[in-house]
């Protein structure tokens, strides 16, 4: 394309107005350019495609920010670009740890292709420029696909759709249900947040590959994926019964709290138990079962003294019960057990050999003003305590 005075164009300053313009390609011409670009990245020169039409104006868009072509004339444009391009193209990082050589777990496609895509609209990279990016991040086996896409004439919208139906779908599927199967507890995350996060990958199943994870599913792989020891201590409570998702989490939350704790030591370690805070302050009483017939069935672990006094070694002794008073009687009971409730109360005693006291008050007839507590079968306790009701709120004697 030469001027009005037939100057040759190469000579003359580009103009910043039309460098500045895009060029807008016809159909025809785009074909045109796909086979030039497509010779260019296999290797070949393309001596037998010219296209004087278009002779004198640059391929596509500069890539003013690092090759400095600008100030080179529209017809040198066309020769240099077509080798800076390829070599802008590798200067540029790749988005990946490594290039993409295949379906992968580490890389999954469609992490690739959203990565890929952002540094395509970062660089500002157009045409042949984004295949060239693409195989930039590719490497054997995958790289030799996308070339033979490239030598086929494709865009790279259509490299990306035949992409999408070679890997997407089938590695999608396959790499979601592994991922559900393989979801499990890490160390140092909560049970709740497990839960959250179980949660979020039922959905992402549901969105991604259309299967639909129900609750019983879910609390089925939420129990099996528990750490093994909060695993143990949910089965050892809960044993074969099915429990429901919400359920569940509120009861595994509890134990890894009651873990933590444990672990801890502020539980019972840190803390004396009730049984020693009671021996303690029993500490100096002495055992009343210890002598008598019916003896102490604690032995050596009994919190009160065992010691032997004047009334459990067959002596007389008298112990305050309202208005009487008991003495033992050779073969009774000693004097120092407690008061027979049953005898107390109705004036008989079925028991053979009871081993308590057999008392009432002097007047029968009268309501007794004595409060006595049954502790168990026939055995009867006096307590002054007000809190404790008496016999004569319990009803009249006979």
């Amino acid at each position: 394309m030469t001027s009005d005075g037939g100057d040759d164009p190469s000579k003359k300053p580009v103009d910043p107005t039309i460098q500045k313009q895009s060029v807008e390609l016809t159909p025809e011409e785009l074909v045109l350019l796909k086979k030039i670009r497509a010779m260019e990245l296999a290797g070949r020169e393309p001596t037998d495609i010219k296209d004087p039409k278009r002779a004198g104006y640059p391929l596509g868009r500069e890539m003013a920010h690092s090759t400095g072509i600008c100030d080179l004339p529209v017809k040198d444009q066309r020769t240099v670009r077509s080798e800076m391009t390829i070599l802008d193209i590798i200067k540029l990082p790749i988005c990946l740890k490594k290039p993409r050589g295949g379906p992968s777990r580490e890389t999954p496609y469609h992490y690739f292709k959203s990565k890929v895509q952002q540094q395509v609209s970062i660089y500002g990279l157009r045409g042949t420029e984004k295949m060239q990016y693409i195989m930039r991040c590719m490497e054997e086996p995958a790289l030799a696909d996308v070339q033979e896409l490239v030598l086929n004439d494709y865009y790279d919208h259509e490299i990306w759709a035949e992409l999408d139906r070679r890997y997407d779908e089938g590695f999608k599927k396959y790499g979601m249900h592994s991922r559900w199967a393989e979801l499990a507890q890490n160390d140092g995350e909560s049970a709740s947040a497990f839960a959250r996060r179980l949660e979020q990958e039922a959905l992402l199943m549901k969105s991604s590959v259309g299967r639909i994870i129900s609750r019983e599913e879910m609390s089925t792989k939420y129990r099996n994926s528990l750490r093994p020891k909060l695993r143990k201590r949910l089965h050892k409570y809960i044993g074969p019964k099915y429990k429901d998702f919400d359920k569940l989490r509120e009861i595994a939350d509890y134990f890894e709290e009651f873990e933590s704790k444990q672990h801890s030591g502020s539980l019972s370690k840190t803390q004396p138990s009730s049984r020693n805070a009671g021996a303690k302050s029993n500490q100096g009483k002495r055992c009343k079962f210890f002598g008598t017939e019916r003896g102490c069935r604690l032995g050596d672990k009994c919190d009160f003294k065992h010691e032997k006094t004047p009334q459990n070694n067959g002596q007389d002794g008298q112990q305050a019960a309202g208005k009487s008073t008991s003495v033992a009687k050779p073969g009774g009971p000693p004097a120092n057990s407690g008061v027979c409730y049953q005898f107390y109360n109705t004036g008989t005693c079925n028991r053979e050999k009871c081993l308590f006291r057999h008392e009432r008050p002097d007047n029968a007839q009268t309501r007794s003003s004595v409060n006595v507590v049954m502790d168990d079968d026939c055995y009867a306790l006096q307590n002054t305590e007000s809190k404790v009701r008496s016999l004569t709120t319990l009803g009249s004697l006979p």
